[in-house]
């Protein structure tokens, strides 16, 4: 499970509520905490489910100020964990670390920059600390041998979020190729295209067809890599660049400003672009009961479809088909039998949704609409091979 924590000054800013977005479809946490949201439930709870939490606990502000808050405000340990301004008193730090002592509970440490809060301020005016931890209680620790700790951007805040991962070693399962209706308007896919559609394949139309799609699965993967309209890799590269600037201990300037506003440009992108999916929040049953979790969707779900589609008839239905009489003509049969046309391929390749689900090669519809004057000749040739 992973659960994240954030003081997050401020879920109104778009800069912040797109980071939270990014956050939680990033690293997909089970639990999310926010402090200082200084928004009223309403936006919060909007906030909250477009970052895919559908069940919330809210706690408006003391008017701008304040919200939510959970836990306990955690200290540093150590002298090392405060950089800039004036020490912190040992005995603050006494009374932290006998807390920690007193509950068995162990600091689970920090992957990423030592520190988690900055004041932003530069040169020597710059103070930062560790001020958000992880701690576990003995049992826990033994259950969770593995939990890793990742400190994340702290970009729309002063306080970095923290990530607790407590099974750092799964895999992430590969994400399927589909093509991206915004790739159409791009001169260098239509290249792509062109160039890959001109190879030579030697075998049936069909099989000519599958190789030809096929290379240009491969190619728009290959371009998709090293080009910058992959908005996800834009966001990762300018948060590499705030991080690094941040690690030299640069908080402000026209830098970092210039950043920041390209970075709510690429979230804005993501937002547009990333694949739409629908959500169902809830279900009424037929008993009326209303099903809100994930179970109880799929429940209500399957008893519909399959009363639906499970029939009660016992009757043999053959006798009700004896006196029908044929009504397709000699003249139809022979309209119905002669060959397709390309006009008719294409007729039906255009009366498909453009963004329908794609097959198993990614390639959706549009893709064939949008390049037709490339890929007319091998559409036909494989469907014509049908009725051959």
């Amino acid at each position: 499970m992973r659960l994240i924590s954030w003081n997050c000054r401020d879920l109104g800013r778009p800069l912040t509520a797109h980071n939270l977005k990014g956050i939680t479809k990033s690293h997909s946490p089970k639990l999310g905490f926010l402090c200082e949201t200084k928004n009223q439930a309403r936006s919060v709870e909007l906030k909250l489910r477009a970052a895919g939490f559908s069940n919330y606990f809210i706690v408006n502000p003391n008017e701008t100020a304040g919200g939510l808050a959970l836990g306990w405000k955690e200290d540093v340990t150590v002298q090392n964990e405060k950089s800039g301004g004036n020490f912190k008193l040992q005995s603050v730090i006494d009374a932290f670390n006998s807390f920690i002592d007193a509950h068995s509970l162990a600091d689970l440490g920090m992957v990423g920059r030592p520190f988690t809060w900055t004041n932003r301020h530069r040169g020597e005016a710059l103070i930062q600390e560790r001020l958000d931890r992880v701690l576990g209680g003995v049992s826990w620790v033994a259950n969770y041998s593995h939990a890793t700790v990742l400190r994340l951007s702290e970009t729309g805040s002063d306080h970095a979020p923290i990530l607790l991962d407590t099974n750092p070693a799964r895999e992430k399962s590969k994400k399927r190729f589909k093509f991206q209706e915004r790739w159409c308007s791009s001169p260098e896919v239509r290249q792509i295209i062109n160039e890959a559609w001109k190879e030579r394949v030697e075998g049936s139309a069909m099989f000519v067809l599958a190789q030809k799609i096929k290379k240009c699965h491969h190619k728009l993967v290959q371009w998709q890599q090293i080009s910058n309209t992959n908005s996800k890799r834009r966001i990762e590269q300018i948060q590499g660049q705030i991080e690094a600037l941040r690690t030299e201990g640069k908080f402000g300037g026209q830098e970092l400003i210039e950043l920041e506003r390209q970075l709510e440009i690429a979230f804005h992108d993501e937002e547009i672009n990333r694949t739409r999916r629908n959500n169902i929040w809830k279900l009424e049953g037929d008993n009326g009961e209303v099903a809100t979790t994930n179970a109880g969707i799929a429940e209500v779900a399957e008893s519909y479809f399959r009363g639906l589609f499970t029939s009660n008839c016992q009757a043999n239905p053959e006798p009700y088909f004896t006196d029908f009489e044929p009504k397709v003509t000699a003249s139809m049969n022979r309209r119905l039998r002669r060959p397709i046309t390309i006009e008719e391929v294409k007729r039906a390749t255009f009366s498909i949704h453009p963004q329908s689900a794609p097959g198993e090669d990614g390639m959706t519809a549009k893709f064939f609409q949008n390049f037709w004057d490339i890929v007319n000749g091998d559409v036909f040739r494989a469907v014509r091979s049908f009725f051959l």
